[in-house]
């Protein structure tokens, strides 16, 4: 029974650092306190023509399907960027003039710009009825 005892208190003790790993933030920001366009982006938000849906006031089977695609935008490097939706992703390019970022993608005609304000990255739709806005963080 000792024994027993002793593997389940180790695996625990393991169990307990290795649920730290991994759980930082993954954001940069930059000396203007906005997070960095190569942090780690999750979605909140989104508006097609006019109708907007948050994700965290969608009832909670919307949620769980929501976050099972695990909708997100990346760009690591700064220039290459992944806009994940489902199970489908888009990579595309991004370059930032006059303080917006241009993000062109390599599927699609569609052309989005990205703002940064705070943790928050919005895109819109070049020329369309489409918004969508991202946090990064570990804050709601």
């Amino acid at each position: 029974m000792r024994k027993i005892l002793s593997i389940l208190l180790c695996i625990l003790i393991l169990s307990c650092f290795l649920s730290g790993c991994g759980s930082g933030s993954g954001t940069v920001y930059d000396e203007d306190g906005n997070a960095s366009i190569t942090s780690e982006w999750r979605l909140v938000e989104f508006t097609v023509n006019g109708n907007t849906t948050v994700i965290a006031k969608d009832p909670p089977l919307v949620r769980i399907f929501t976050a099972h695609l695990n909708p997100a935008f990346s760009c690591p490097d700064g220039t290459n960027c992944t806009l994940r939706n489902g199970r489908k992703s888009h990579s595309g390019t991004v370059t930032k003039e006059d303080g917006k970022y241009m993000i062109t993608f390599d599927d699609t005609s569609v052309a989005m710009i990205g703002e940064i304000s705070g943790n928050v990255l919005t895109l819109q739709k070049a020329g369309g009825k489409l918004e969508i806005v991202f946090k990064t963080g570990t804050e709601e």
